[in-house]
């Protein structure tokens, strides 16, 4: 659960919980709009290396992290580390 604790400040606060709400850098982007492309320039990064990321973000910047969940409006911690193979095989075993 998300809970604003300076709408100010824009800050938020992640309840720890043990099955919390987490999407992947590309289902974040369609959700949000945005083409690769326009993502790639507003990071500094080209295609190929978002898509590089978007298909496994372990070894992405923390640079390019946080600037990406700030504009997709996200708190880094709600975006999956991992690979999309790995956050698809997880959510099966969970459906199963």
């Amino acid at each position: 659960m998300i809970i604003p604790i300076n709408i100010l400040f824009g800050k938020w606060k992640i309840e720890e919980e043990e099955n919390m709400f987490k999407i992947t850098l590309r289902a974040a982007r369609i959700s949000c709009g945005y083409t690769v492309e326009e993502v790639a320039e507003y990071c500094g990064v080209t295609t190929d290396k978002l898509n590089e990321f978007e298909n496994d973000c372990k070894g992405m910047p923390i640079s390019i992290g946080l600037k990406i969940s700030n504009l997709y409006n996200l708190p880094p911690s709600a975006i999956f580390i991992g690979s999309e193979t790995e956050y698809i095989s997880g959510h099966r075993k969970i459906a199963i």
